[in-house]
């Protein structure tokens, strides 16, 4: 099931994957700090996906699609990350 399918099991959700935060970042020997808040919200909205961040992404898709089709502008390199809780993006060029 999707984190926080079910509102009463969204504790329990967010001590598991609090815990598989943990587990991915000491396997990929992160030094990484995830805040509660940030989990909590992963855990719930569970499977759905909020209109506002959909709309954002797919407005960026296409802007940058018209970039490459008529040969304007620079497009975005490599990884764009999009902060919906914050309205921030980084792109990362690596």
């Amino acid at each position: 099931h999707f984190l926080g399918h079910r509102s009463e099991e969204i504790e329990q959700d967010l001590i598991s994957l609090r815990q598989d935060v943990n587990a991915v970042s000491v396997e990929l020997k992160l030094n990484l700090r995830v805040e509660d808040d940030y989990l909590h919200e992963i855990c719930r909205y569970g499977g759905n996906e909020m209109h506002s961040i959909a709309a954002v992404m797919g407005g960026l898709g296409s802007q940058e699609a018209i970039k490459l089709i008529t040969g304007q502008f620079v497009p975005i390199e490599n990884t764009l990350i999009y902060n919906g809780l914050d309205n921030k993006c980084t792109v990362l060029n690596c």
